[in-house]
């Protein structure tokens, strides 16, 4: 089950509570408004609801609250919790969402007096009250909400906040609670809240670290960040967002036992990372050790200071060996652009919009990503290398309206969010946001070794092919196509079978490169170090040669071979592979050939760890231009 509560719709605040069904592939409305339950919340956005999969309750808590006249506000696009459980079965838990900002102010919702089902028309909520509620989905109690905290902050838990994230620890029945922007009445004034957990079985807060810098090693707070919980290393890591107005690239892991915080990145853009990002969604895998990112809003110094939504690969997988240890960065690529996808999908698959304070959840028996809203910006946007649609104008038109989408995407591509301001819930020019309401679900696809060893023949008998066509007779290439080729590829890949077609084509096209033996070929010495460097068979210099002109310094210092300088070539090659040499009569490879065979090396790489090859990361990225952390 995935469970989805209230959140902003662009006009109002929600408070109807729906679920899922992942078998039948359903929707059902649970409630249509929880205000009117008893115990029940009341409309609210920028809440986090939670799963607890051992006993079927979710809990839920904060929200975005303001005065009257709305003079700030925010709202969110969904609270959602997965659940897959009956009896004894896991639920995976949640991390629900921040959003969109909103123009107009919600009231705050009534009271409910104890036996009544309809608001209590005397009593309202205090405006800045930080009530914490949990609802049961299964049990005797099934059904009912109970209201566990009229104000948290009052018995040592957070204050009201939104855009904070929660986590469920479900063996130890304990709930943390990290971050967030504290909501009471003073927008001028930003403070953040810090990291805090609730016992179930006490029913106790305990704060463990607050906002104020100590002396002690301390995550900075802050709000539309992540954090997952890894619960067999008892392990919080908590991750980007913004503090101020500056987005974090940062990375924490804090042990729960010990109470101890260890910086892994100051910089994880730096480290082969995502950019630095806010209301990105992140889930997380302890069997595995994996934190799957879903990038929302990011900021990349080198193109502009503006918040951007990345279509360029915004979904990541941070891989770690211990969790107080730095870990790998690796992005997630589509099927169809993937070299290690086992089976890619066809070009035209849709695919989810580049979108920030959506909602993800996990569920880690299936291994499946559920994604669910978002925001993907204003409605006129500033477009950077912008999308290459397939269709009309109409077509386009209902992409912004939320539908599904066919394109393709340019190198690097993003789309500029002019507007993206917290408290508004328009653009500076009144143009309106482009709210999602699509439902995605996501599995992963990974290579078995063998197939990755077959798809690397492949590759190599694909080039071998192309230059058998260009220096050996036809049959001999025919041959080799139908025999060695056909052998290595999977004929139920509608892609590598359609691959493996085109290649009879070059039979048919002459080799538009000449070669040609030289009429005396140069002398090639070993490498010795330093560029590569070649020299001509008329003056061959030995290591161990007479030196000759030396010119000594007057101070008998130290001596200059003046004529060595002069004669020595300043181009040396190394020597050419011995069993290249058989090939093709000793005729070199020409300058096309190389360019193959060096694209080749550069795809074969990509089933090599990060660890055991060159880095791919551009050093330019390494130059600090501005001043700031990069």
């Amino acid at each position: 089950m995935v469970y989805l509560f209230g959140g902003w719709d662009g006009q109002k605040n929600l408070d109807d509570f729906w679920v899922y069904d992942i078998q039948k592939e359903e929707w059902s409305m649970m409630h249509y408004a929880t205000a009117r339950e008893r115990n029940g919340p009341g409309p609210r956005s920028c809440h986090k609801m939670v799963f607890d999969n051992k006993t079927g309750s979710i809990y839920l808590f904060g929200r975005l609250d303001e005065p009257e006249g709305g003079a700030a506000g925010g709202g969110s696009v969904a609270a959602v919790a997965s659940a897959s459980h009956g009896s004894g079965t896991t639920a995976p838990s949640s991390s629900p969402v921040f959003t969109a900002p909103r123009a107009s102010a919600g009231s705050p919702p009534p009271a409910v007096a104890p036996g009544s089902t309809d608001p209590a028309p005397s009593r309202t909520w205090p405006l800045n009250c930080a009530e914490f509620y949990r609802y049961h989905t299964s049990g005797l109690d099934s059904g009912k909400w109970d209201l566990l905290y009229f104000d948290t902050s009052a018995s040592g838990g957070p204050p009201l906040v939104f855009d904070h994230q929660m986590v469920m620890d479900a063996e130890a029945q304990v709930v943390y609670v990290s971050g967030g922007r504290v909501v009471d009445g003073d927008w001028e004034a930003i403070k953040y809240s810090g990291l805090y957990s609730y016992d179930v079985r006490a029913n106790k807060w305990k704060m463990f670290q607050s906002d104020p810098s100590s002396t002690h090693p301390s995550i900075p707070s802050r709000y539309g960040h992540s954090m997952v919980l890894d619960h067999v290393t008892q392990t919080l890591f908590i991750f980007a967002g913004q503090r101020d107005e500056k987005y974090l690239s940062d990375m924490y892991a804090f042990h729960i036992p010990t109470s101890t915080v260890t910086e892994l990145f100051p910089n994880f853009t730096a480290a082969g990372g995502p950019e630095p990002c806010f209301t990105q969604r992140a889930v997380c895998d302890p069997e595995l050790r994996e934190i799957y990112v879903f990038c929302g809003l990011s900021r990349n110094r080198r193109v502009s200071r503006t918040a951007v939504l990345e279509s360029d690969a915004p979904y990541w997988i941070y891989r770690y060996e211990r969790p107080e240890r730095p870990g790998k960065w690796t992005k997630i690529l589509p099927c169809e652009t993937s070299p290690t996808s086992p089976s890619p999908l066809p070009v035209d698959t849709p695919s989810p919009l580049p979108r920030y304070a959506h909602q993800v959840v996990y569920d880690p028996l299936k291994k499946i990503v559920y994604m669910h809203g978002g925001n993907a910006g204003l409605e006129s946007e500033i477009l950077v290398h912008s999308y290459d649609y397939d269709g009309s104008a109409r077509d386009r038109d209902r992409d912004r309206d939320g539908g599904d989408d066919i394109r393709t995407q340019s190198p690097g591509a993003h789309r500029e969010v002019r507007s993206p301001a917290p408290h508004g819930g328009e653009g500076s020019d009144g143009e309106k946001e482009n709210r999602l309401d699509d439902f995605w679900r996501m599995k992963l696809i990974r290579a078995s070794p063998e197939d990755n060893i077959r798809r690397c023949r492949y590759l190599i008998r694909q080039q071998k092919f192309r230059e058998l066509c260009a220096n050996a007779p036809p049959l001999k290439a025919l041959t080799y196509l139908q025999t060695d080729v056909s052998s290595v590829v999977d004929h139920s890949d509608a892609e590598e079978t359609r691959v493996f077609r085109s290649l009879l084509s070059h039979l048919l096209i002459p080799s538009a490169v000449t070669i040609s033996a030289p009429a005396t070929p140069p002398v090639v010495k070993p490498y010795q170090g330093g560029s590569p460097m070649k020299t001509t068979p008329d003056k061959e210099l030995e290591e161990d040669e007479a030196m000759t002109g030396v010119l000594a310094s007057k101070s008998g210092g130290e001596a200059i071979d003046a004529t060595r300088d002069l004669e020595r070539p300043l181009v040396i090659s190394m020597d050419r592979d011995p069993e290249e040499k058989d090939i093709n009569g000793g005729i070199p490879s020409s300058a096309e050939q190389f360019k193959q065979r060096e694209k080749l090396f550069e795809m074969l790489m990509e089933y090599i760890n990060e660890d055991a090859k060159q880095p791919d990361r551009d050093l330019m990225r390494l130059i600090n231009v501005d001043g700031d952390d990069l």
